[in-house]
C-alpha cells in the first residue's frame, strides 16, 4: 500500500514576533481543551473538525523564549526589498540571528540603504519571526477553520498561518 512521502503541518504565530508565551496562552489552550479541538497533551479531540476540515494529527503550543524563523522548513526563504527590489535573503538571515541575540531585527537593503523590520518584509514562501505559535501536525487540509483563526485572534490580535510541508 502506499504511503504519504511528506505532510503537511500549519503554524499559527502571533504578526508581533515579541509576543511570549504566558498565562493567556495557557488559558487559551485550557478552553481548546473544553472546546473538544484537542486533549491536554495535543491529541486529537472530538471537535477538531472544528480546527481544520479533516482534522490533523496533534497539537501543540511551541514555545520559544529566544525566537526562531518559523518558515516551511524546505529550504530557505526569499524576500526582496520593497524599495528597490534587491534580493534579501541573507540579510534576513543576519537580522534573524541578531533578533535571537537579543538585538534588533531590521533589516537593512545593501543596494538602497532601506532598513525595514524583518516581520514586514514579504516573506515567501509565507514565514515569520516568532516566540511562540501553535502547531498543527498533518492537517487534513491546508485552510485554519474560521473559528480557530477568530480564537487565535483574540489571543493575538493578528496572526499569520504558516504552511510546513515534512519529509
Amino acid at each position: 500500500m502506499p504511503h504519504a512521502s511528506s505532510r503537511l503541518d500549519l503554524l499559527v504565530a502571533p504578526c508581533d514576533p515579541e509576543r511570549l508565551a504566558g498565562e493567556p496562552e495557557a488559558r487559551w489552550w485550557s478552553s481548546a481543551v473544553d472546546a473538544g479541538w484537542w486533549s491536554a497533551d495535543g491529541a486529537l479531540g472530538p471537535a477538531r473538525d472544528a480546527v481544520v476540515l479533516g482534522g490533523f494529527a496533534r497539537a501543540r503550543l511551541e514555545v520559544h523564549p529566544g525566537g526562531r524563523l518559523v518558515a516551511n522548513g524546505q529550504g530557505g526563504v526569499a524576500t526582496r526589498c520593497p524599495g528597490c527590489g534587491a534580493g534579501l535573503a541573507r540579510e534576513l538571515g543576519v537580522a534573524v540571528r541578531r533578533w535571537q541575540a537579543g538585538d534588533g531585527r531590521e533589516v537593512t537593503c545593501p543596494r538602497c540603504g532601506r532598513v525595514e523590520p524583518a516581520e514586514r518584509l514579504d516573506l515567501r514562501p509565507p514565514a515569520t519571526l516568532a516566540r511562540v505559535w501553535v502547531g498543527l501536525a498533518d492537517v487534513a487540509d491546508g485552510r485554519l477553520s474560521d473559528a480557530a483563526a477568530d480564537s487565535l485572534q483574540a489571543l493575538w490580535g493578528a496572526i499569520i498561518v504558516v504552511p510546513r510541508r515534512v519529509g
